[in-house]
């Protein structure tokens, strides 16, 4: 499937001074009011389609001046599937939005006749675009590009080096996956694979090495019961690493049952707390919320039936004494039909923790474009920000409204996120690891780890003196970590285990910080190593963990 990225820029104040006889057509409308953008799209060819190269020529930068303009935020990506709507949005001072009159063209460069409305303006001018300063500098009014960028995601190459290690092609196995790892070069899950197809294609070396990089990180298996390892020359190195990967599976039993839910099918997936009155809440994918009272009797808060959809993240906002709940239906991610008639529609919803009772909610329905909201956090102003898993984005809750906050390159399938204490910085886990955006600047950045750290694919993220807690579902981790963060919080010091494989049988996805405890949700059968069910069906659950485990010593 077709990959692009939405660009927001400025158009130099000389633009319409800089024509060329071979640069795109220039526009000139003021783009800063909604009520030019119908006359705007209406002057663009709909067949142009802009690539990296073109866009790097019209802006005269260099590609890496791009890249970091998307980094800091300048430039804005998006993933782009199929035909989506005119999406008016304000955001900062700047109106983004998106056009598509016809399906994409599975093509990847090169301008594609009617695929797509992919330009409203083209930039030219001085300046040799050096830093992003002078990026900024020459920047004048709003324009909004699409480049369809060649090559498949991250998520495309992993699933393409798992339909080959399936099918025994070990050189495509091994291909698809160095794309991956050439991402993501510090996932567990991506070493061991990669390791793994070294060795099938007879390069030992390097799958030790690869290998020997994913244990340091705390990855746990028995080395000696993988088939591609086992040819494998002997040696003292593997010898050893055998041993420290075993050690690594070791259960740490902290978890004890808090309570049991009714239904065997409920699908929980987010756990809350209330300081106030000691509850415990979950939400199901029945659309209902769930509570348990300190003894652990379950009883149900919202009943089914009602706004709910199926139910993800949910948080306590304290101060207002409401429950905030992300809701959706949520789409099959790598499916290119939707078994679900509403699949796509997600929402945020509230409701006051005393009564029961509907407060707030906000919808986004832009079918065929698909939503799919997943964790959310709450802020002291009582703004509310929550993970688009399907498009790789966060958006914010502000006023009522729902609106994008960010999209990024670099943050597949985001999933959990806290905000810090100081409510300035938010951080989003996704399958690349942790991304911190800051709310003042717009600057987003990836979180720096240590090479013995792994914080890659975390469901849950909770936030606890000074720390992140949050849930690994990886065969090879499957564990609850606190990730010790440096004073700036910009990198991870240390990852700490709290709870690992314990209980074994049943996948753990989100945490909740009570006053002395800890609560996950446990529910799903989890896999081992050679994916492998451990339980032949669901037990939904909650545990909870000592608090004074999750406390830096």
């Amino acid at each position: 499937m077709s990959r692009s990225r939405l660009v927001n820029c400025r158009v130099p104040k000389r633009a319409k001074e800089h024509g060329t006889r071979n640069a795109p057509r220039l526009l000139t409308q003021d783009t800063r009011s909604e009520r030019s953008l119908p006359a705007l799209i209406a002057t663009v060819p709909d067949d142009r389609l802009l690539t990296l190269a073109h866009v790097c020529a019209l802006l005269q930068v260099r590609k890496s001046v791009v890249y970091a303009a998307c980094d800091y935020g300048d430039l804005e990506y998006v993933r782009f599937e199929g035909t989506v709507q005119l999406l008016p949005d304000r955001m900062r001072g700047r109106i983004r939005f998106v056009v598509a009159t016809r399906r994409l063209a599975p093509h990847a460069s090169g301008p594609l006749g009617g695929a797509a409305v992919h330009c409203e303006s083209a930039l030219r001018g001085g300046g040799n675009g050096r830093t992003l300063r002078r990026f900024g500098e020459r920047m004048g009014h709003v324009l909004t590009a699409i480049l369809l960028i060649g090559g498949a995601s991250i998520v495309d190459h992993v699933l393409a080096a798992r339909k080959a290690r399936q099918a025994g092609d070990a050189k495509t196995w091994l291909a698809e996956g160095q794309q991956a790892l050439a991402h993501v070069p510090d996932h567990p899950d991506l070493l061991i694979s990669m390791a793994r197809a070294q060795a099938a294609n007879g390069h030992a070396t390097d799958a030790v090495g690869l290998l020997r990089q994913a244990i340091e990180r705390g990855a746990g298996l028995e080395v000696q019961r993988v088939q591609e390892f086992q040819a494998l020359p002997a040696s003292v190195e593997l010898d050893d690493l055998s041993v420290r990967a075993r050690r690594n599976l070791a259960a740490v039993s902290r978890a004890e049952v808090f309570a049991v839910l009714p239904d065997a099918t409920a699908q929980p997936e987010g756990v809350e707390y209330d300081p106030a009155t000691r509850r415990v809440f979950t939400g199901t994918t029945h659309g209902e919320i769930l509570q348990i009272d300190p003894a652990g009797t379950v009883s149900t808060f919202v009943p089914r039936g009602g706004a709910l959809r199926e139910v993800l993240g949910i948080k306590v906002d304290a101060r207002r004494r409401l429950l905030w709940a992300a809701t959706c239906v949520y789409p099959e991610l790598f499916s290119a039909t939707q078994g679900k008639p509403d699949a796509g529609i997600s929402g945020v919803i509230a409701y006051s923790l005393e009564t029961g009772k509907l407060v707030q909610q906000a919808w986004l329905d832009e079918r065929p474009s698909l939503h799919g909201f997943n964790d959310l956090a709450v802020a002291r102003s009582g703004d509310v920000y929550v993970t688009d898993t399907p498009q790789n984005a966060v958006y914010r809750l502000h006023g009522g409204k729902l609106s994008l906050l960010f999209r990024h390159p670099r943050m597949s399938l985001p999933n959990g996120i806290v905000l810090a204490p100081d409510q300035r910085h938010l951080y989003v886990a996704a399958l690349e690891g942790l991304i911190r955006f800051d709310l003042r600047t717009g600057m987003r950045q990836p979180v720096a780890v240590p090479r013995d750290a792994a914080v890659n694919s975390i469901d849950g993220l909770s936030w606890h003196e000074g720390a992140l807690v949050g849930v690994q579902r990886s065969p090879y981790l499957a564990r609850i970590v606190r990730i010790e963060l440096s004073k700036d919080g910009a990198s991870v010091v240390r990852t700490v285990t709290l709870n690992a494989r314990s209980p074994a049988e049943y996948n753990q996805t989100t945490v909740a910080v009570g006053k002395e405890w800890l609560y996950a949700v446990a529910s799903a059968p989890a896999i081992d190593t050679s994916e492998t069910p451990l339980a032949s069906a669901p037990k939904p659950q909650i545990l909870r963990i000592p608090l004074e485990v999750a406390t830096k010593r």
